[in-house]
């Protein structure tokens, strides 16, 4: 059976109930990782972050074909929600980050912005011929 790592204990399966429990029904990864210790599985939160990271690395082939068929589309949608970041020796969460949603009838491809300069938008859709 294929794993996300070599040698590796997870298996896809269990990858994608963390991934769907983390971004779907938004559980914060301390509480993920409430469950495992539990069951005398203790899991560092740094292995937790580089299941994240691993994710998305196995996705982003498929992320970059939606994002490749929503620029040949005719139409997409756009919207921005501002998000909170945690700066490690930072006292408080910082606004001014983005989590941008292109999408259309199809397909929905999220993206992370630094900020919300119209520039940036511009150029991830320059070579958008819709509207």
């Amino acid at each position: 059976m294929p794993a996300p790592y070599a040698r590796s204990k997870v298996t896809c399966d269990w990858l994608a109930w963390f991934i769907h429990a983390k971004f779907s029904v938004l559980t914060p990864l301390d509480r993920i990782r409430r469950d495992p210790a539990e069951r005398g599985v203790p899991l560092a939160m740094r292995t937790l972050v580089s299941f994240v990271e691993r994710a998305a690395d196995l996705l982003e082939p498929i992320d970059g074909l939606h994002w490749k068929s929503l620029l040949a589309g005719s139409w997409m949608a756009t919207d921005g929600t501002g998000l909170k970041v945690l700066v490690p020796g930072l006292p408080a969460a910082h606004n001014g980050y983005y989590i941008e949603l292109y999408r259309n009838a199809e397909y929905a491809v999220f993206q992370y912005a630094a900020d919300k300069s119209g520039d940036d938008v511009v150029s991830k859709l320059k070579r958008f011929p819709g509207h």
